[in-house]
């Protein structure tokens, strides 16, 4: 059966946040965490402690967490430190989408619904797409959502767009967030390997792996 809904993922399945905000952010969130009284004895030993730890991480808040365990500080600075990490982002970073975002989506959209859905906040997700030349009018529909399941936007999006389960395909980098709730819900999924994608081992439960966004295509032209 035909797809008729592409959902996508932002952070790493189409702008590449690994390689740019991220290490940014364990920086700031670091420096935060130092002004509220944690006790280090090198900002640069600590920081490369953090991206030591970051390299495997699932997340940032995860990084932190494991950070300010390994230096026997007290779990007060991780809200601080999540907080940080999070919710503040720097207007001169550079970002760059994945390698032809903007051509596969533009191919892709005239043939299917596009939607995305991805946890943040609005205005710093929609500048990250601005900063990465991502037009946001390629996009039938956009959810930005703090929540850590996507399912009931997945399923709104279903009923928007009046599809069957079969007909739904979501592609994202972590399986937690935006693989898993979607195979609750019957749709097929693409696992994107990149960023904190690489980090996770490849999971045999989604229908698809890949590692370039063009690698979507002759899936999509085999249903």
């Amino acid at each position: 059966m035909r797809y008729k809904l592409i959902i996508f993922d932002l952070d790493d399945t189409l702008v590449d946040t690994a390689g740019s905000t991220g290490p940014l952010k364990l920086f700031d969130a670091l420096q935060v965490m130092v002004e509220a009284g944690l006790k280090i004895s090198s900002l640069n030993e600590a920081y490369k402690l953090l991206k030591k730890i970051d390299s495997t991480s699932p997340s940032g808040k995860e990084t932190i967490k494991l950070f300010l365990a390994e230096i026997k500080a007290k779990d007060d600075f991780l809200t601080i430190g999540v907080k940080e990490y999070y919710e503040n982002i720097r207007q001169d970073f550079t970002m760059s989408a994945l390698e032809d975002a903007t051509e596969i989506l533009i191919q892709l959209k005239a043939q299917y619904h596009l939607a995305l859905v991805s946890i943040g906040i609005e205005s710093q997700q929609f500048l990250k797409m601005k900063k990465a030349n991502l037009d946001p009018r390629l996009f039938d529909r956009i959810f930005i959502v703090q929540e850590n399941s996507k399912k009931q936007w997945y399923e709104q999006l279903q009923r928007e767009f009046s599809c069957l389960p079969e007909e739904v395909l979501v592609c994202g980098d972590r399986f937690t967030s935006d693989l898993q709730p979607a195979q609750e819900l019957g749709f097929k999924t693409v696992h994107m390997r990149w960023g904190r994608g690489l980090k996770q081992p490849i999971v045999e439960k989604v229908d698809y792996t890949i590692e370039k966004l063009k690698e979507l295509l002759p899936i999509l032209d085999s249903v």
